[in-house]
């Protein structure tokens, strides 16, 4: 598999983020909506990144934005696995991933994972802040 650019989602060396690996056998939209619904956001699909070259056809990875103006935090939903393919081979096993635009005290963060975690349809949620190959990657 190719390495995919994932110049929509490129940090600088000193931002600092939380990040969360969701496990959720889900299409992109529908765990958009549940989020939404979940968190009192509103997730807005952007544009698409694109996989590797399949029958040739790229396929589209789903990337939804929400804004949370009362806590000054941005939301990215991305969604990183369709069929057999991965946008991270370390994450071969993840659905999406939803990258915060800061980092989260861990109070923050784990009362967004409970929610997630309690999300119809979602089978793990981790916190994979710490992660260097990831941060990597992204």
């Amino acid at each position: 598999m190719a390495k995919i650019p994932m110049k929509k989602i490129t940090v600088g060396d000193d931002e600092r983020f939380s990040v969360l690996a969701i496990c959720a056998p889900l299409s992109d939209t529908r765990m958009a909506w549940l989020l939404s619904r979940a968190l009192e956001l509103d997730f807005v699909n952007k544009e698409d990144l694109h996989g590797a070259e399949v029958d040739g056809q790229q396929r589209p990875f789903a990337v939804f934005v929400a804004q949370d103006e009362v806590r000054e935090l941005c939301y990215t939903l991305i969604t990183i696995r369709q069929e057999s393919e991965s946008l991270i081979k370390a994450y071969a096993n993840v659905d999406f991933l939803l990258k915060f635009s800061r980092e989260l005290d861990s109070e923050e963060l784990q009362g967004v994972r409970d929610t997630i975690r309690a999300t119809a349809g979602v089978t793990a949620c981790l916190d994979v802040s710490d992660d260097t190959k990831l941060l990597k990657e992204l």
